[in-house]
């Protein structure tokens, strides 16, 4: 699961911070960059969860988009009329409600 969370985060072009607060870590946070690294392993149910909604939303996009890039990261970087700010935005605010909301909206997109 970890691989497809960073290829996930490469396929969107995120940064290493960017890639730490998805996690749940602060900029800059020594064990997240570890994680990051392969040095250690995903070991907090939290990181766990937070991984499965990041894929989750991830593997949404691609159904909906049929697996191209270009619009996955027009719907990710686009101010979305439910949040007020781009889904991304609102999932790099930090919070495990942030990664379930935008979750959320791609399951109802795909009227799931």
């Amino acid at each position: 699961m970890f691989d497809a969370f960073i290829n996930t985060c490469q396929r969107w072009r995120l940064e290493r911070n960017s890639q730490l607060r998805l996690l749940g870590f602060p900029e800059g946070d020594f064990l997240g960059s570890q994680l990051l690294m392969g040095r250690v392993p995903a070991r907090t149910q939290d990181v766990k969860d937070r991984i499965g909604y990041v894929l989750a939303v991830s593997l949404g996009l691609g159904t909906i988009f049929n697996e191209a890039v270009a619009p996955e990261l027009d719907w990710l970087t686009n101010i979305h009329p439910k949040l007020r700010e781009s889904p991304l935005q609102h999932m790099l605010g930090g919070r495990m409600i942030h990664l379930i909301a935008v979750a959320g909206l791609v399951a109802a997109e795909r009227n799931l």
